[in-house]
């Protein structure tokens, strides 16, 4: 019996010391080039904001600042302030119904097109909500609007009071700039089929790409904009300012973020290259310029500034100037960084 017990402690006392040591060589010695630091949830994120979302929600926006998320409600853009829970609606104007909606570049209005029900189909209106102080303000008329055809983005500048109208159907788009309402014109593109456009800094010109995100072109001078470089690059985003950021896609991984700005003559000039890897779709920019890497099967972001690893619950939804948002159990999720 003594035997035994003698057996039963060295036999403990082994696994005890394997697991130690197992423990330092993680620690100190079993670690890669990265070398990035886990902040996990619940020490990180305890003071984070949670606001519930209604079960088998469409679309829904959150506000470049990350104060308000707004999503339809029946007919209505339903609108929470995240932090205070305050709520507010954008109702359509009789006979009409709200065919789109997009926050603007400054996050303190949101842009809608209003479409009529049943007459004056091919007309829309374009109006502008200011969220804070609950004032609707008409921007444009688009009359005799094809029936095929349909508003795909609209921004609206920060500062100046642009806005970009982009509308049209899946073989040809067009943009529309409005600038104080009365001065009207339609952009020359280089082609028809847009995936998207973003205004930049000086709030005059725009900068769209094509389906395959592939290339890209300035109504500055109306030219296809040459990043001289022989691998497939995606273009990502474009931030306040006015930095451009590209992916390096091979066999469907990502190998480098690559960062160009553009002189005055609209040339682009290639700056930092950023080796990383991770799948399509995954890496994210906000309009700060921070690079935040997605790993949906970790449930982890990892941002690359500080090259800190943030564990978060739920499906991503979007990143914002100091954070990101989740949606978990019908539930979205603040995780607010320190940028």
């Amino acid at each position: 019996m003594k035997k035994l017990k003698g057996l039963i402690i060295i036999a403990v006392i082994s696994i005890i010391f394997q697991c130690v040591l197992l423990v330092f060589l993680d620690r100190y010695y079993l670690v890669d080039n990265y070398n990035f630091e886990v902040t996990y949830l619940e020490k990180v994120f305890s003071n984070n904001i949670t606001r519930e979302l209604p079960k088998d929600l469409g679309e829904k926006l959150i506000s470049c600042d990350g104060k308000y998320i707004a999503y339809y409600e029946n007919l209505s853009i339903k609108i929470i302030n995240i932090l205070s829970g305050e709520e507010s609606y954008i109702v359509p104007e009789e006979d009409k119904k709200i065919d789109y909606f997009n926050w603007s570049e400054d996050g303190k209005e949101i842009i809608i097109a209003e479409k009529g029900n049943e007459i004056n189909l091919d007309k829309i209106d374009i109006c502008s909500y200011d969220v804070e102080n609950n004032k609707r303000s008409n921007i444009y008329k688009i009359k005799d609007m094809n029936s095929n055809h349909s508003i795909f983005l609209i921004k609206k500048s920060a500062n100046k009071n642009i806005t970009y109208i982009g509308y049209g159907d899946d073989s040809e788009k067009n943009i529309i700039k409005v600038k104080s309402g009365s001065d009207i014109k339609k952009l020359d593109l280089q082609i028809k089929e847009i995936n998207y456009f973003y205004i930049l800094p000086n709030e005059e010109e725009i900068i769209y790409t094509d389906i395959t995100k592939t290339n890209i072109y300035s109504s500055l001078d109306n030219k296809k904009l040459s990043l001289k470089d022989n691998v497939t690059n995606k273009f990502i985003h474009m931030d306040y300012h006015g930095r451009l950021y590209f992916e390096e896609v091979k066999d469907g991984k990502v190998n480098k973020v690559k960062l160009y700005t553009m002189d005055t003559d609209g040339n682009l000039v290639r700056g930092d290259t950023i080796d990383v890897s991770s799948d399509e779709k995954s890496v994210f920019i906000n309009n700060k310029g921070q690079i935040l890497i997605n790993n949906k099967s970790l449930g982890i972001i990892t941002s690359l500034k500080d090259n800190k690893e943030y564990k978060y619950q739920g499906d991503l939804l979007n990143v914002y100037d100091n954070g990101f948002y989740t949606v978990f159990n019908n539930r979205l999720i603040q995780y607010k960084l320190d940028f």
